[in-house]
């Protein structure tokens, strides 16, 4: 008992002198406060030897707190904890939803990289909004041995940093990049209309990640255009050709009908009519062209879809072969699969591709007016949809794509609708815009929720929520 009094009047006197520290800025007295503690604690431990005191563990760290009054104070621990060694992943250091938990796990080590289990109390996560000064804590939920999970959940769109802090010093990788999203919910609301008279007839359409919206023109003298939010044209690239100059050449196009933009963005773009795949920079610079007219490795007939996967693979859909080809990030061929026929695997005239959060892979089969599903290798998983006018069939089948919730959007250029699946086939929704909707080909969904649909017919795009 006359251990613990002294000991607790000796803490006592440490926040009476932290208290007034605080009231009158004296920030470099908190330096002073480490060796303090550092000579009582090592008295103590001479004195009481039944006390167990892991003095060579105690640390002094500088903070790297964003609050300006404090920016010269530290944190004095008795962790063991190393931050630079601590880890921290799952899917709510990059992107969440607005409502909804987003969880995240921190893995506590000691500076030998052994895990550490006392030091719970040290870690600190917080969000911080990158334009204004709004934070947000990160909720313990669970711990396990040296494993910490996170919640947090917000109610504004935009860019923050997630801070995940040890000791009061950021852990390996933090801070966080994390993208804040509203809902997917697609109601299928027409929010606006944008470019007519930009296009002829617009075919396929791809988010980039800086907001802007890259649209391939099948018929336009413009092959390639790019457009901000707001519909306003940015920039073009990929001059067409006439008829008589079909054999031209690299970086021009005939009759382009598929594009899709990688992790870099860089924009790839099918050439049907060129039977070819060409790859641009984002200010359009020709970068790659692979492709000609057959049924060998590399060669198409008639490419449609193209679509990159979690793994920088490229899958395209060699439309009159009726086959998939991957190729790598280089254009190299890879691997083919899928043959004509209506069978369980087959394909005839394979139109678009897409990919869920497993990297499963989905083709609208638009020969068969039907979607499948297929391991990244080709193997058959399951079918769904059929030639029909009901609900979750089709007339023509044309473009396909996956929200983060694995719900599938698939346009019906006959029916002027688009339906969304579950990613088992399930029927959610079928949405024909009361009308607006005329010959919807390419469909794509950027990082708010918002869905650009490349209304053919009508020579635009249109932005539904």
């Amino acid at each position: 008992m006359e251990i613990l009094t002294d000991i607790h009047e000796e803490i006592c006197n440490y926040a009476m002198f932290i208290e007034q520290c605080i009231a009158n800025k004296h920030h470099a007295d908190f330096i002073n406060l480490k060796a303090a503690m550092s000579l009582y604690w090592s008295t103590q431990s001479h004195k009481y030897a039944d006390i167990q005191v892991e003095d060579s563990n105690l640390q002094f760290y500088l903070s790297e707190c964003s609050i300006p009054d404090f920016q010269t104070l530290g944190v004095v621990s008795a962790s063991s904890a190393s931050p630079s060694n601590c880890l921290a992943e799952g899917s709510g250091l990059t992107t969440a939803t607005i409502g909804e938990k987003a969880l995240f796990e921190v893995s506590i080590r000691k500076q030998d990289n052994k895990p550490c289990m006392d030091s719970s109390g040290d870690v600190h996560a917080f969000l911080k909004h990158n334009s204004f000064d709004t934070y947000l804590d990160a909720q313990l939920v669970e711990l396990k041995g040296n494993m910490m999970t996170f919640s947090y959940q917000h109610q504004q769109p935009g860019e923050y940093q997630l801070h995940v802090q040890v000791c009061g010093k950021e852990i390996n990788s933090s801070p966080f990049k994390v993208i804040m999203r509203r809902p997917f919910t697609f109601k299928g609301d027409f929010i606006r209309r944008f470019v007519r008279g930009e296009l002829k007839q617009p075919w396929g359409v791809a988010c980039i990640s800086n907001g802007s919206i890259a649209v391939v023109d099948h018929e336009g003298e413009k092959g390639v255009t790019i457009f901000d939010a707001d519909g306003k044209m940015v920039s073009f690239f990929m001059e067409a050709m006439g008829l008589l100059n079909f054999w031209g050449p690299k970086g021009k196009c005939y009759r382009p009908s598929g594009i899709a933009v990688d992790c870099n963005d860089d924009i790839l773009v099918v050439d049907g009519g060129m039977h070819r795949i060409q790859k641009f920079s984002i200010d359009g610079r020709l970068l790659n062209v692979v492709g000609s007219c057959g049924s060998g490795e590399l060669q198409f007939r008639e490419p449609v879809g193209i679509q990159v996967n979690a793994g920088s693979e490229v899958y395209v859909c060699d439309r009159r072969n009726d086959r998939i080809q991957v190729l790598d990030k280089n254009l190299s061929f890879l691997r083919t699969f899928g043959c004509g026929g209506d069978q369980d695997g087959q394909l005839i005239c394979p139109w678009d591709v897409a990919f869920d959060s497993s990297q499963d892979v989905y083709i609208t089969d638009s020969g068969n007016n039907r979607v499948q599903v297929f391991t990244p290798d080709g193997t058959f998983l399951r079918k769904f949809g059929c030639k029909g006018d009901g609900r979750g069939q089709f007339r023509d089948l044309r473009n396909i794509c996956i929200d983060q919730k694995d719900d599938v959007y698939v346009t019906d250029c006959t029916h002027h609708r688009v339906t969304v699946f579950t990613s088992s086939g399930e029927v959610l929704t079928t949405v024909s815009a009361g009308g607006i909707m005329n010959g919807p080909l390419g469909i794509s969904i950027d990082r708010d929720g918002l869905v650009y649909i490349a209304d053919s017919a009508n020579r635009s795009i249109g932005v539904y929520l």
